[in-house]
C-alpha cells in the first residue's frame, strides 16, 4: 500500500506542477523504501459474515475462502479477529441470523463446544489458507452475566451491563475459549480483547447486535481480571484494549488505565471512524511499549479510495 501511494503520489505531483508551471518542466522524486511505520499485516473481523458464510455450501464457501485469504487469486488476508459469542437470551428474539452469535457457556458451567460452527470452520480455513495472526475479541458477555438479562447492553446505554459479582465468571469464559482453542483448534490467539467500543452510549437493551458499556475504570479492573486469568492458564495470549469507536476516545481510556491494567497489555486496539490524535496516540503506544493496531474500520465507498486515505492518514 505505501508504494503504491508513493507511485501515485509522485505522478499526480508531477502532472500538478506541469499543468500550471510556465517554466521547464520539473520531475518530482518519492523513494518508495523510506518508510514511516510498519504494517504487521492486514485482515479481517469474522463477524458476523463468517458464521453465514461458514455454512454455506462446499463450493459456495471455498470460493469465499479464495477471494478473501488467497495472496494471488484474493486479498491475501493474514490477520483474523475472531469473535467469542456472548449467547443472547433464548427468551428474547431481537437480533438477526447473522449477529445473533452462539455463546459457548449458554448456562453456568455447562459447555457447548460445537456452537459457532460456521465462524469456527472460517477461522480454520483462514490458517490453513496463510493467516498467521489471531486475535479473540467480544462484544459482551454471556447474557446470565449481565444486569439486563440481554447481550446486547443495558437497560441504560451509561449503564456498565456486567454485573459486578460476575467479573471474574467473564473473565474465566473468555480465558477458557482461549485454552480450548489451542489445545482443541490448533488456534493460539496472540491477544485477548474483551471490550467493543465499550466507553460509547450506544448499547442499549433491544438493540440489533451485541454490545456491552463499560466506562474505563470499569475496563481497567475487567483486564486486571483476564488478564490473571490468561496466566493462571499459561496461555501465551495477553490482553488488547480497548477498540473504542474513535482515535482520541482510545487515547483518553488508555491514559486512564493504571498502571496495573497497562501491564496485562501487549497492545492498543483503536477503531477510526472519527478522531485527529493519531500522532498522539501513536506516540502513548511507543512509550508504553505497546503494539498499535487500527482494529476496525469500514465505510460505503466500494472503489477503496476513502480507505486508501483512512491507511495513510492514521
Amino acid at each position: 500500500m505505501t508504494s503504491f501511494l508513493s507511485r501515485s503520489l509522485a505522478i499526480f505531483a508531477a502532472l500538478s506542477w506541469g499543468s500550471i508551471s510556465t517554466q521547464a518542466d520539473t520531475t518530482v522524486f518519492i523513494d518508495p523504501t523510506v518508510r514511516y511505520q510498519t504494517f504487521e499485516g492486514w485482515g479481517v473481523s469474522l463477524a458476523w459474515w463468517a458464521k453465514v458464510v461458514g455454512g454455506f455450501p462446499d463450493s459456495c464457501r471455498n470460493d469465499y475462502m479464495e477471494k478473501v485469504f488467497d495472496p494471488v487469486k484474493g486479498l491475501g488476508f493474514t490477520i483474523v479477529r475472531y469473535n467469542i459469542g456472548g449467547g443472547e437470551n433464548p427468551a428474547l428474539h431481537t437480533l438477526p441470523f447473522r449477529a445473533n452469535m452462539e455463546g459457548f457457556e449458554p448456562t453456568p458451567g455447562q459447555w457447548n463446544w460445537d456452537a459457532d460452527a460456521g465462524q469456527r470452520w472460517v477461522l480454520q480455513q483462514a490458517k490453513a489458507r496463510g493467516a498467521t495472526i489471531f486475535e479473540a475479541f467480544a462484544n459482551s458477555p454471556p447474557y446470565w452475566m449481565t444486569l439486563s438479562g440481554s447481550v446486547t447492553g443495558g437497560k441504560n446505554g451509561n449503564q456498565n451491563n456486567l454485573a459486578t459479582g460476575h467479573a471474574q465468571d467473564f473473565a474465566d469464559y473468555l480465558a477458557t475459549v482461549v485454552e480450548h482453542f489451542k489445545d482443541r483448534e490448533g488456534i493460539v490467539f496472540r491477544t485477548l480483547e474483551p471490550f467493543n467500543e465499550s466507553n460509547s452510549n450506544w448499547w442499549y437493551f433491544g438493540k440489533n447486535q451485541e454490545g456491552c458499556h463499560c466506562d474505563p475504570h470499569y475496563q481497567a479492573w475487567i483486564i486486571g481480571f483476564a488478564g490473571r486469568a490468561l496466566a493462571d492458564r499459561n496461555l501465551t495470549t495477553r490482553v488488547s484494549a480497548s477498540d473504542e469507536n474513535s482515535i482520541d476516545d482510545t487515547l483518553a481510556v488508555f491514559r486512564s488505565y493504571p498502571p496495573s491494567a497497562r501491564d496485562f497489555m501487549s497492545q492498543i486496539n483503536t477503531h477510526s471512524y472519527h478522531g485527529n490524535e493519531t500522532i498522539e496516540l501513536n506516540q502513548a503506544a511507543a512509550a508504553a511499549n505497546k503494539v498499535l493496531w487500527q482494529s476496525e474500520y469500514g465505510d460505503a465507498d466500494a472503489s477503496g479510495i476513502t480507505l486508501s486515505y483512512r491507511i495513510w492518514s492514521t
